[in-house]
Formats: C-alpha cells, sequence, structure tokens
C-alpha cells in the first residue's frame, strides 16, 4: 500500500466486509500476530467498528446530520455502489425521500468514475409515504424507460432506486409509476406493478 489513503481504503473494505457477519461488531488486526500502531500514517492499534456511511459525496458532515446512501453504477454497469451524503437530522420521512431521489437523479459527482442509474433528464413527479404500510411510492416523469433496451440497464435503474430508498429506516417497500401510473412490466421485463423489497443481496457473485 503506498500511503494513507491506500491504508484507509483497504482497512475499510475488510471492516466492512467482516462485520457483514451479524455475530462481528469489532476488527482488530495484527501483523504476524502483533499489533503495530500504524501503517503508512494510518493507525491499527486499536479495534474498528463497521462505519456508518461508505464514500461520503460532501466530504465532511456534523453532527446536526443524518447520513442517507444512494447508489449508482460502476463505469462498466456490473455494480452498485453507495455514495453517502448528509441531510438535517430533524428532516421528515418525506423530506428524506426526495432529497434521496433527488441525489440519485442528479446522478454521481465528477472524477468519481460512476455512473448514473436514471436515464438523463428524467423527473421526479411526486413522492408519497404510506406510514402504515412502510411504502414509498415514488412517481417518475416518462424519461425513465427512455433507456436502451437491456436487462442489465433496467436491473440497476430499480435496484438502485430499491436499495436507495429502503435505506430510509421507515421504508420497506417501494412502488415505482411512471406518470403517474402503474406499468405491469418496464421494457425489459421486471414487474412493478406491485411495492417492490429491497433485493436480498447487492452484486451477487455467483461462486
Amino acid at each position: 500500500m503506498k500511503g494513507y489513503a491506500d491504508t484507509e481504503r483497504a482497512i475499510n473494505s475488510l471492516v466492512l466486509t467482516i462485520t457483514e457477519f451479524p455475530e462481528i461488531d469489532t476488527v482488530q488486526f495484527l501483523i504476524e500476530g502483533i499489533v503495530v500502531e500504524d501503517i503508512n500514517g494510518f493507525r491499527l492499534d486499536e479495534s474498528f467498528e463497521r462505519p456508518t456511511y461508505i464514500n461520503l459525496l460532501s466530504g465532511t458532515s456534523n453532527n446536526e446530520d443524518k447520513l442517507l446512501q444512494v447508489y449508482f453504477s460502476d463505469a462498466n454497469a456490473l455494480y452498485l455502489i453507495p455514495v453517502a451524503f448528509a441531510i438535517n437530522e430533524n428532516s421528515t420521512v418525506i423530506q428524506m425521500l426526495d432529497s434521496a431521489m433527488q441525489e440519485l437523479l442528479k446522478g454521481p459527482p465528477p472524477g468519481s468514475y460512476l455512473e448514473r442509474t436514471i436515464w438523463p433528464d428524467t423527473g421526479l413527479i411526486s413522492i408519497s409515504y404510506d406510514s402504515e404500510n412502510s411504502l414509498a411510492i415514488i412517481n417518475l416523469s416518462k424519461e425513465a424507460v427512455g433507456y436502451d433496451r437491456g436487462n442489465v440497464t433496467e436491473m440497476l435503474l430499480v435496484n438502485s432506486i430499491l436499495f436507495t430508498i429502503t435505506d430510509i429506516d421507515e421504508v420497506d417497500r417501494v412502488q415505482i409509476l411512471i406518470e403517474g401510473e402503474t406499468i405491469e412490466h418496464l421494457l425489459d421485463g421486471i414487474d412493478t406493478s406491485v411495492p417492490l423489497i429491497r433485493p436480498g443481496n447487492i452484486n451477487y457473485i455467483n461462486p
């Protein structure tokens, strides 16, 4: 590892991977069985908890912020990558939903090597929230389905919305509307006629 940033990235990736197991809360790193103070200036002499966010969009946050995540595609349209952004911790569910969708529609920051998952010029017509059913209803303009036909493109579109919206604790299901209408199937066959739940895995790799 060449420097502090590379070391931090490597350690965070290991911590995020290992703490995916529900039985593990903290991780302690040893180098050949010994606790070392640091590598490239990055301290390793204490145990690590799972980070509360990945890839903070604004670069900074403060104690009055709540962090939400949006999911963009990698440059090769193979994976979804979470990017965190900050909003006021007193935001309502509707405000959180609106902020998350606006960030998703805006697309990833320049120079991030990430790609948008929703077709350019797509508008957010409306958002509503059914608290009784933990359901968010996302109404998009027709441009959302203006993408070139392709199952991968469509899957990234739908899953990026599902992962982004269900990262909000109050939401378990998402109904996607186009111009206020329920679409039975999108262009490549994904059923959006009923509310959808968060997929069980992100970026599943078949062993």
